[in-house]
């Protein structure tokens, strides 16, 4: 039996824990064997979130007064978190693919950024560009308007060339 310290310091730190990560992801995994628990926990260490599993009445009392309080109502049975502070869609992603290959493994809901999100709010979430995604499409669109500035920037020059060219090679110029 812990003491009242422990639990107290468990509080804390999921307190801490919400208040540090715009992401929370509520998962249900009743069920699940090791090794596909270590290889979620290895997903989710991959995408630079944390996994842990929680008492439902301890993150009740955690979430209290947070954004995150009305995700954590109603809950019964094992309940697994998921938190991270960084690309909430590379994170589903990682998420949905795991649950693909773990049927015990499921979402009940989540947080992102303040909004409460179920079940089809975080696979439709999975469905998004990622980050590095997105990022590459800004540099894309970034780089093309750049690009084209140049060529209109070197038109002139390039088209004098090429008429000098043109009247050097048909001998207009006298020596």
């Amino acid at each position: 039996m812990k003491t009242r310290s422990v639990k107290q310091a468990e509080l804390d730190s999921l307190r801490q824990a919400f208040a540090e990560n715009p992401v929370v992801v509520l998962c249900s995994f009743q069920g699940i064997k090791v090794d596909e628990d270590f290889q979620l926990r290895k997903k989710i260490r991959e995408t630079g979130a944390s996994y842990r599993v929680i008492n439902n009445r301890l993150a009740k009392l955690a979430s209290d007064g947070t954004p995150v309080a009305k995700a954590f109502e109603g809950l019964k049975g094992m309940t697994s978190l998921v938190l991270a502070d960084d690309d909430p869609v590379g994170l589903m992603k990682a998420l949905v693919e795991q649950a693909k290959t773990t049927k015990v493994f499921g979402f009940r809901a989540g947080v992102v950024e303040g909004q409460i999100l179920d079940e089809q709010g975080l696979d439709a979430l999975s469905k998004m560009p990622g980050k590095p995604e997105t990022q590459s499409k800004i540099l894309f669109l970034l780089n093309s308007g750049a690009q084209n500035m140049v060529g209109v920037l070197n038109a002139p020059a390039r088209d004098l060339v090429r008429v000098l060219q043109a009247a050097v090679d048909e001998k207009k110029f006298a020596e």
